[in-house]
């Protein structure tokens, strides 16, 4: 930057860095202006509200939504708010229509969790039922106002349970579907998939009967929120849980898989969330992915947890 003194014309002028918004400095400072070619306008650097911010001698100048909360990153002209765990969402400027006043919003809820079996008198190959996904859903420009919102993060299933809602903005997504078990004394025998955002996998109830998969899509949501479990349609395998993008799989030879979850890259990652869980493994699901858990090892008692949810808040703060 240079301050220049024209001898001839006794006039002052005041250079400063010109150039197109993608070569913007990689770390500005607060208070250092440039001059942005590609928008015609004069800019400085606010690092504490908005980031880079047009100059105007207009009252109608750019504005941006303004929040706290969660883990907060930055991908390009976009910040990133995730929450693994409930807390508030804080909008402190709403900004406008010239600069940003909406949010994406990524809702994902707990998964249930996978079946088991303590039978051991069918060859030792008893599976119980996977998982369903907790309820997937997705927002795009929703308005909000200054005020605080509350995230709630959904837990993931344990024991014989469904995963819990997650909710935010007054939207929700529903808890996954607990996969079908079947067992003795504190895990009494229940052939039946949950129903929930996504469905659990349903179990082989002896003599030729499928028993019966979970439902998905609880919340009766349009888009789905996720999709049916699968069944077992012969021996004694259990069937996959819902996913967000699929149903599970129906198993005859204990080879089910879960459904599968939904890639998206609101944080600025690809990243898979709400698959179902698989048959027979005993993998927890993922936590903060809202997976399902897959269903116990041939023959094993005990269910196994579904992962817990995630909330991730995206809006642009500058140009």
């Amino acid at each position: 930057m240079k301050d220049i003194n024209s001898a001839t014309d006794n006039k002052d002028w005041l250079e400063i860095p010109t150039g197109p918004t993608g070569v913007r400095p990689s770390n500005p400072v607060a208070g250092q202006m440039r001059f942005d070619t590609t928008r015609s306008a004069l800019e400085y650097y606010n690092p504490s509200v908005t980031g880079w911010r047009g100059v105007t001698n207009s009252a109608a100048d750019v504005a941006y939504v303004t929040a706290t909360g969660g883990t907060i990153t930055t991908d390009g002209d976009y910040k990133v708010h995730t929450f693994l765990s409930s807390a508030n969402f804080i909008v402190s400027d709403v900004g406008n229509a010239a600069g940003s006043n909406t949010i994406e919003i990524l809702l994902v809820a707990g998964g249930g969790s996978g079946g088991g079996s303590d039978v051991t008198s069918n060859s030792g190959s008893e599976r119980g039922g996977g998982g369903g996904a907790g309820g997937y859903r997705t927002f795009t420009a929703f308005a909000v106002s200054a005020s605080t919102y509350a995230m709630v993060i959904g837990a993931g299933a344990s024991s014989n349970s469904d995963g819990s809602n997650s909710t935010g903005f007054g939207y929700s997504s529903t808890g996954g579907g607990a996969g079908a078990y079947h067992g003795l004394g504190v895990y009494p025998a229940t052939f039946t998939g949950r129903n929930g955002g996504s469905g659990g996998g349903g179990m082989w109830a002896g003599a030729n009967a499928e028993g019966v998969k979970g439902t998905g899509n609880l919340g009766s949501y349009t888009p789905a929120e996720g999709f049916d479990g699968g069944l077992a349609t012969g021996g004694y395998y259990g069937g996959g849980g819902g996913g967000s993008s699929a149903a599970g799989t129906d198993s005859v030879t204990g080879t089910g898989g879960g459904g599968a979850g939904t890639a998206n890259t609101i944080n600025g990652s690809s990243v898979t969330y709400a698959a179902g869980g698989d048959v027979g493994t005993a993998a927890a699901g993922t936590a903060n992915r809202g997976n399902g858990g897959a269903s116990n090892t041939p023959n094993t008692n005990g269910y196994i947890n579904g992962g817990s949810g995630i909330i991730i808040v995206r809006y642009k703060f500058q140009n």
